[in-house]
């Protein structure tokens, strides 16, 4: 009896398991289907706006704790007029772990595409180049649409590493995610193109640059008008690109004075309206919390070496303020910017030279 027993247990256990194993298999088979519809989805909306694709193989992983699909050596290329666009990683992934698939199926959308090796990506504008370096980047992309062609992409990443002409000195950005999105169709009083951009930490590898600082909480909201022709006539023609945002925190540690209360970092932001490709339009830029920016930055090299120490003296007693003052809140200082053909207005240009290089190069 207990015999009996025993092998009908086995045989409804080995009958389950293999139900469980089939319908497993069954779940795999039908998610790499949806990764694979994802990726010529992904490669069909990049080829509508001229975005090229491609991968040498691809190859189906993660059973049985989930469903991955491996594209191995993406690459991706664009050409427009005289600017080049190639990237290449080593590999990408679709998909993930069963949890991952449970998550974002709760919020009725795919798993992100990611990228777990470093991504290259280099821009050649005639003798300019720029490299790109980013680390463990995900894309959530939308489906693009037959009716407008409208296509949206979520993007983050770890840590990115921005180089100009094979410069020694990249700028790092780190963590970065946002969002852009193209609407083709869109008429003159919407957005054709948008982006949204936040940045955890900016950091220039060069300790002899002179405003060599950290820039914390980068911030950046721009569109580019619609129009009843297509880009490329519209950027010939005159389009206007919308600044909505681009601000940053500076936070200085120096303090003036013990007793007075910690000052929150300087915040500066820049709005306004620009028209491509001439570079006429009006800016604003406004400084917020600037006494103590201002104070700090008095300590740089490119003022202790280029003020007298009496002007310094001075200055720092000016932007201290008393123990016993009240209003250590200061008012914003916001100031109008007109740009002409890139060009400040009614500033000449061997002026505009001048403030540059004063920037950019420390005294010898």
């Amino acid at each position: 009896m207990l015999r009996k027993y025993l092998i009908r247990s086995v045989a409804i256990g080995t009958l389950v398991s293999s139900l469980l194993l089939l319908v497993s298999l069954w779940i795999y088979y039908r998610s790499t289907l949806l990764l694979a519809h994802q990726l010529v989805s992904f490669q069909q909306s990049s080829a509508a706006y001229g975005v090229e694709l491609s991968f040498s193989t691809t190859q189906r992983k993660g059973w049985p704790w989930g469903a991955e699909l491996y594209s191995v050596m993406p690459k991706l290329l664009y050409h427009h007029d005289n600017i080049q666009i190639g990237g290449v990683s080593s590999s990408v992934k679709l998909g993930g772990t069963w949890w991952t698939w449970l998550w974002y199926g709760l919020h009725n959308t795919m798993p992100p595409i990611h990228f777990p090796n470093p991504l290259i990506i280099r821009i050649l504008q005639d003798d300019h180049i720029i490299t790109l370096h980013l680390n463990d980047l995900t894309l959530s992309p939308s489906a693009i649409t037959t009716k407008n062609a409208f296509f949206s992409l979520t993007f983050h990443s770890s840590d990115i590493a921005l180089s100009y002409n094979g410069s020694p000195y990249p700028l790092h950005l780190a963590p970065i995610e946002g969002t852009l999105f193209v609407n083709p169709s869109a008429n003159p009083h919407e957005s054709r193109i948008g982006l949204q951009l936040t940045i955890g930490l900016a950091t220039l590898q060069k300790a002899s640059f002179p405003l060599n600082l950290p820039l914390h909480n980068v911030h950046m909201a721009l569109s580019l008008a619609g129009a009843n022709t297509p880009l490329s006539v519209s950027l010939k023609q005159g389009i206007p690109l919308h600044i909505h945002d681009i601000s940053i925190d500076i936070p200085f540690t120096a303090q003036p004075n013990g007793n007075l209360p910690r000052f929150p970092p300087t915040h500066i932001s820049l709005s306004g309206t620009l028209n491509l490709p001439n570079g006429n339009g009006l800016l604003f830029l406004q400084f917020t919390h600037w006494r103590l920016g201002l104070y700090s930055a008095l300590d740089l090299p490119i003022f202790q070496q280029r003020l007298a120490p009496n002007i310094l003296a001075s200055l720092k007693r000016y932007l201290v303020p008393s123990p016993n003052d009240d209003t250590l809140e200061e008012h914003p200082i916001t100031l109008s910017v007109p740009l002409a053909q890139w060009h400040l207005s009614g500033l000449p240009p061997e002026k505009v030279r001048a403030l540059y290089q004063m920037l950019l190069h420390s005294p010898k």
